[in-house]
């Protein structure tokens, strides 16, 4: 059988795919020249003459078809845009979708150049992106299709049934949808098994995110509207992202019964003085609220309380940009057939910050929106969140690790109409009070969303002990971590 010469890049289109993986680390910006800088590769090796030579090229990429056995196809930065003919094109936005005159084809950060190419893309006009090494990463289709990876690895292209396969059984995986406009599905990691989660449920615009459900009513016994917890922050270690975006930190204690509100903190990172600030802040459902966000704490679903600041980093590494030295915290929220109350405790210094909210209408009147008892349920969270580009970035270098919650205590909605809203009832100690842990009567379901970057630890104090505040714990004390990760790729 003759023989021939071919290069690697050649014998590439033999092989669909190839095993590890490992993109450059990303950027927010990094751009590039817009020529193609891929580098001519030189060494032979030798195949056989009756299988065709597959010379690629930005005009010819490699396409791979995602399947449940698919291996890790790894991918070498920089990214570049091209039209579906592998031409360079002209872009007229920005992967936010701000008019420019210059912006850039080339991208060290791959997430960056794939919001880049839906944002211009049209179904006239669809973009892709391409690494290095011609393997096409993204084109623009209809929605239901999906590029999917697995970590810092392609995997490749399928439909959403598929994607949502793979991602279930692949620890660590994701699929962006065909218009780049959101990810269609990701893995996450379960507290408990046999788990049933409603899928229109998970927040794939969110980030990772770590949540714990507690059950509701059942007919015969109210569900849940007062939640007491500790949040050891003194553990915790936070991270500024390094990408060039704006990202959110949230730990909180979401209530929900007709409405549905979070009610705890927002983590901010204080360039000028090298902190990270946890500020009071709620998200609330209530028709009350008639802009998204606003100055005016009354109109704005998402506020702020910009002065209610509960703790703050004392200790800044500049080598790692990680802040820590926090202080331990007591939440105490309730919900109220007519808004909400959340005191926040510092456990350090006693100081006590809060905020009440009663919903009225537009002309002043009660609105009492959380009127079903049997609805009422809570949900324990701490999450790391992208303020713009729904294709957000896994390696932006950001972190918020290690967030323990322990003392989680949830009460019955108050039969009695004359107390149902009154929180000094509520404190009254001969109430029955259950526990929310992965393996208690009063927990739902749980789980990790994004496990690639997201994580939990359940677990029971095998002895006494204390955290870094000087707080004690002791044998026996449930507790659960949450972590959220995003430096998987990142110098």
């Amino acid at each position: 059988m003759a023989k021939q010469r071919l290069s690697i890049l050649a014998l590439a289109g033999f092989a669909l795919a190839s095993c590890g993986g490992g993109q450059s680390p990303a950027s927010s910006e990094a751009p590039l020249p817009s020529s193609d800088p891929v580098p001519s590769i030189s060494e032979v090796v030798e195949v056989s003459s009756e299988q065709p030579a597959v010379e690629y090229s930005r005009a010819n990429p490699r396409v791979y078809e995602a399947k449940a056995d698919s291996e890790d196809v790894v991918l070498k930065g920089p990214f570049v845009i091209l039209t579906a003919e592998g031409e360079e094109p002209t872009l007229t936005m920005t992967d936010t979708g701000v008019n420019s005159k210059d912006v850039p084809t080339v991208y060290d950060d791959m997430y960056k150049a794939i919001r880049t190419a839906g944002t211009n893309s049209t179904s006239k006009n669809p973009l892709q992106v391409q690494d290095q090494n011609y393997v096409q990463i993204f084109i623009r289709r209809k929605t239901s299709q999906n590029f999917v990876f697995h970590r810092d690895a392609y995997i490749g292209e399928c439909a959403t049934k598929v994607a949502k396969s793979y991602c279930d059984s692949h620890s660590g995986s994701y699929a962006i949808n065909g218009n780049a406009s959101d990810y269609s599905y990701m893995s996450r990691a379960e507290m408990s098994e046999d788990l049933s989660i409603v899928e229109n449920l998970l927040e794939t615009n969110a980030g990772a995110y770590n949540y714990m459900f507690s059950k509701s009513g059942d007919g015969a016994l109210n569900g849940f509207s007062y939640v007491t917890c500790d949040v050891h922050l003194s553990d915790a270690i936070y991270r500024p992202p390094v990408d060039g975006g704006q990202w959110n930190a949230y730990i909180f204690v979401n209530m929900a019964r007709n409405l549905n509100c979070d009610l705890g903190l927002i983590g901010v990172f204080n360039q000028a003085r090298r902190v990270c600030e946890w500020k009071m802040v709620r998200n609330c459902s209530s028709k009350q609220h008639t802009a998204g966000t606003s100055t005016v704490e009354h109109d704005a679903k998402f506020y702020v309380y910009q002065d209610k600041i509960v703790t703050t980093s004392t200790q800044y590494d500049p080598e790692t940009m990680e802040c820590s030295g926090f202080d331990d915290l007591h939440f105490e929220v309730l919900g109220m057939t007519d808004g909400w109350i959340l005191n926040i405790t510092n456990m350090r210094t006693g100081v006590v910050n809060s905020f009440t909210e009663h919903h009225v209408d537009s002309n002043g009147n009660p609105l009492y929106e959380n009127t079903v008892p049997n609805n009422g349920r809570a949900l324990i969270a701490a999450s790391y969140c992208p303020v713009t580009g729904n294709v957000w970035n896994w390696n932006c270098g950001a972190k918020l690790e290690n967030v323990v919650f322990d003392n989680i205590e949830l009460t019955r909605v108050l039969s009695d109409p004359e107390k149902a809203d009154d929180i000094e009832a509520y404190r009254d100690d001969t109430l029955e009070r259950l526990p929310l842990y992965p393996d208690t009567d009063a927990y739902k379901e749980g789980y990790s969303q994004g496990d690639f970057v997201a994580s939990h630890e359940y677990g029971i104090r095998e002895s006494d002990g204390q955290y870094n505040s000087g707080i004690a714990y002791s044998k026996g004390d449930h507790y659960i971590s949450y972590t959220v990760d995003y430096n998987s790729n990142v110098d």
